[in-house]
């Protein structure tokens, strides 16, 4: 009778497991999503030319202000590495620049 039990529970364990759904949310757009980070509950998801930032885990989206190399329109440096050390964030760039941000991406400066 214990058996029977222990199979019902794994049994209505894993059903209730396979019932969760991904939600697709409202953005970012503008790139492919390379990573996402997490800093005092703001997301923080880089592509390959911006980062944005969510102040309401992924509801909406806005476009961080960091500028990278633009020569007429033309972005000139992609994001190759980005991270957050210290409540710091940091982002690479293929031409060797890094930009760092103290104030949670609202500007960023090398």
């Amino acid at each position: 009778m214990k058996t029977f039990i222990l199979i019902l529970i794994v049994i209505v364990g894993i059903s209730f497991q396979s019932n969760a759904q991904w939600e697709r949310t409202k953005g970012p757009i503008g790139g492919n999503i390379q990573k996402i980070l997490e800093m005092d509950e703001i997301l923080f998801a880089s592509s390959d030319k911006n980062i944005y930032i969510s102040r309401n885990y992924g509801q909406t989206w806005e476009l961080s202000n960091l500028k990278l190399g633009y020569t007429d329109e033309v972005i000139t440096e992609l994001i190759t590495a980005f991270n957050i050390i210290d409540r710091i964030l940091f982002v690479g760039t293929n031409q060797g620049n890094i930009f760092i941000s103290t104030d949670m991406g609202l500007s960023g400066h090398h």
